[in-house]
Formats: C-alpha cells, sequence, structure tokens
C-alpha cells in the first residue's frame, strides 16, 4: 500500500486516519484521493488557510460574539485546524446518506449549511470549501435558494447513486438518517444494493437486522418445543373489586354485580344508604338491582348538578333564585345593626354580602332566634361544599320554623 500524498499535506490531527489507498476503495473515495493527489495545494485550504481565515473572522467580532464562537467551537467534533482530506470525505458520505434515506422516496435534499456543517462537525466556511472541491469533481451539485428564500437543493450525481461510498473513519451518522436508512433495508426499499450495503456500508444496521432475525427464529422454535403441560393446581384466587364486597348481603347474580358493580363507591354507598331508609319506613323492594341502578343514576346527576353549581357564578345565580322562591320564609337585612334582637320572630334573618369584582370574596350571614337564644352562621364563598352546605343549613332552619 503506497501513500498517495506527501507527508507535509498530512492532516496534523489524523493519528487514527492514514491517507492510503485501500486495495478495494470505491470509485467516490477514490477520485477525491486522485484530485488531492493531482492538486496538492488544494490541501493546504483545510490546514493552514483555515486558520488564517478562522483568526480573521475571530478578530473582527465583539465580545458577545466572541464568547458564543467559543461555546459553538467546542462542540465541534475536531478541536484544532488541520482538518486534511476528512471533510471532503465525509460531506461526500453524508450527501449519500442523504439520497439513500430521503432520495430514493423521491424528496427533495434541501439541508441548511448549518445542519450540515453541525452534522460533519466543522464550521460553515470549512463545509463550503468541501462542497467546492466535490462540486468540481462533479460528485454533487446544487440549485441556489437565494431568490426564493429558501434552502438550497443538492443533487448526487446519477453514477454515484447506486454504487454506496465506504464509510470514512470517525463518522458520526445522523440519527434520522441512520434510521431512515435502516428502515428502507427491513422493507427492502434498497432491493437492488441491499447486498452491498452488508458489505460496505453501515454494517451495524446489517448486524442489527442478523441478530433481530437469529432471536426471533430462535424463540419461536423455542416456543415450539415447549411442551404445555396441564396443571392440577386450583387456579388461583382473584379479588374481587372493592365495589362488589358491599353488595355481598344482597346475595345478586354475577351478572347483577358486573352491571352494578360498574358505578363509583360513592354512588353505591348513597344507593345502598337509601335502600336501608326504605326498609326501615316498611317498604317492600321487589327488584333490588334495578332499584339501586335507579338510586345511583338519581345520585349522579344530582352530582353533577352540584359540580355545574360549584362555578362561583352558577352559585351566586342559584343563591338568587333561591331567595327568590322562598322569599316569605326569610327576612332581608342590609346591615347587621338593622337586626332586632328583642323581637320574637323565629324566620331566619339574611345578609347577603356580593362581591362585584369577585363573587368567592362574597359572605352569606343567617341568624334565627331558637328556644330564645340567638344562633348565627357565616358562609365563606371559598368553600367547596358551598351549595351542599348552604341549602342543608337553610332548609333545617324552615322545618325548625315550622313552615
Amino acid at each position: 500500500m503506497k501513500p498517495i500524498l506527501a507527508d507535509k499535506y498530512l492532516p496534523c490531527q489524523q493519528s487514527t486516519h492514514n491517507l492510503v489507498k485501500e486495495d478495494d476503495t470505491d470509485p467516490i473515495t477514490e477520485k477525491i484521493y486522485t484530485h488531492f493527489e493531482e492538486n496538492p495545494e488544494q490541501l493546504e485550504q483545510f490546514e493552514k488557510g483555515a486558520e488564517k481565515d478562522e483568526q480573521e473572522y475571530f478578530d473582527n467580532l465583539n465580545f458577545k460574539q466572541k464568547a458564543k464562537y467559543k461555546r459553538r467551537y467546542k462542540k465541534r467534533r475536531w478541536a484544532g485546524h488541520g482538518y486534511g482530506i476528512k471533510p471532503v470525505l465525509h460531506v461526500a458520505y453524508l450527501f449519500q446518506g442523504y439520497h439513500l434515506a430521503y432520495g430514493v422516496e423521491g424528496k427533495r435534499i434541501n439541508p441548511s449549511k448549518k445542519r450540515l456543517a453541525r452534522e460533519i462537525g466543522t464550521c460553515i466556511r470549512t463545509l463550503d470549501k468541501a462542497l467546492k472541491v466535490l462540486r468540481e469533481l462533479g460528485i454533487i451539485d446544487w440549485v441556489s435558494g437565494k431568490k426564493t428564500w429558501e434552502t438550497n437543493t443538492y443533487f448526487l450525481a446519477e453514477c454515484y447513486k447506486t454504487t454506496p461510498m465506504r464509510r470514512p473513519d470517525d463518522f458520526d451518522y445522523p440519527k434520522h438518517l441512520f434510521w431512515k436508512i435502516q428502515r428502507h433495508i427491513k422493507i427492502k426499499k434498497l432491493k437492488e444494493f441491499t447486498r452491498v450495503l452488508y458489505e460496505h456500508f453501515l454494517k451495524d444496521i446489517a448486524d442489527h437486522l442478523f441478530h433481530k432475525t437469529k432471536s426471533i427464529r430462535t424463540s419461536i422454535e423455542k416456543r415450539r418445543r415447549k411442551s404445555v403441560k396441564a396443571s392440577k393446581d386450583p387456579p388461583p384466587k382473584r379479588k374481587k373489586p372493592p365495589n362488589w364486597q358491599l353488595l355481598r348481603t344482597f346475595k345478586l347474580s354475577f351478572k347483577d354485580q358486573w352491571v352494578i358493580g360498574r358505578y363509583s363507591e360513592a354512588l353505591l354507598r348513597s344507593a345502598i344508604d337509601d335502600y336501608n331508609f326504605y326498609k326501615k319506613q316498611g317498604k317492600e323492594i321487589d327488584n333490588i338491582p334495578a332499584f339501586l341502578i335507579s338510586r345511583c343514576k338519581a345520585h349522579k346527576l344530582k352530582m353533577e348538578a352540584n359540580q355545574k353549581k360549584a362555578n362561583p357564578k352558577e352559585i351566586g345565580e342559584w343563591l338568587t333564585s333561591y331567595f327568590k322562591s322562598r322569599g316569605k320564609r326569610f327576612i332581608f337585612i342590609a346591615k347587621e345593626s338593622d337586626l332586632d334582637t328583642s323581637t320574637s320572630e323565629q324566620k331566619p334573618f339574611i345578609q347577603f354580602l356580593k362581591h362585584k369584582a369577585n363573587i368567592k370574596k362574597s359572605i352569606l350571614k343567617v341568624w334565627q332566634k331558637v328556644g330564645g337564644q340567638w344562633i348565627d352562621k357565616v358562609f365563606n364563598f371559598d368553600r367547596p361544599d358551598l351549595v351542599d352546605s348552604i341549602e342543608n343549613y337553610l332548609e333545617n332552619s324552615l322545618k325548625f320554623q315550622g313552615n
């Protein structure tokens, strides 16, 4: 194996990459090596020239731009400027990957230069130099998108679309291309040169497919060889749902338990309380499952109505309509000083302090004389059970009044 380039043109930081021609090189790699062998002066632009241009560009930046430039420079694959022939090989291999991932589907290949530079691990100026060399060799070409405010659309030469390029050293394949090409190999979209792909292109994908197929085949064979033996042990006991435990005393059929058990525990307990209340009243219930289901539905509707009333605006509207329907049973006062403590009136005295901006800051005060003593109650509108608490308290006060 004979070195192609002189020692002075070898990259300064390519310890793992020797610029020597292999016996079975692909046409693209061989063409790039031959070009730099015939034009060794062009290799200098990827070494000394890059450092000079980089320094001039860095000197013209302000303080913030320099700090941002240093952070961006740390993310590059190569720390120094002696790229050597690597950027050209990597860009050519990357564009062939774009063709195998998106070009075979008939899609446009139009990544931005910023994305290409990030995937290669160089700056945009070094990428432009590599693109210029590949365009000069006729490997790739592109249509500018400046007039239409779009990114460039790149094209790979027809003669290099069906001959995969050998993977360069230290090339990190972008994940979106890796998985896309792997998918095409699985569905045999790249069937015409799948064999070449297995031998030269993305060997790790080929290994992955081989091991996956072997694993599937082995597991199927194991399942076939495995003999199923009938167990004489009784099946393990399954725990019944919690709601079914509440229905144990009714001795219902499995179907009835399954239908009633779909309701929540709170609804089911309320329905059972109604059943016990009916039995204490001496009433007979012929169809227990139908009764429990009807009571669960009734409590569910009531719960949904209470949830709708939980909105502060709806609470105010509900309270106003409640007092209008029972206006004669209450005595309304504007302020606490209007309360006559010497009266023997048993009707509740109501003071509703409604906050116009925020209904949650409203307050409802209730006074009532019971057994010669005054009992007062204050309801703040920030409590979650406001509707039920107000309705229950006022209804009990009306019952005590006897009206």
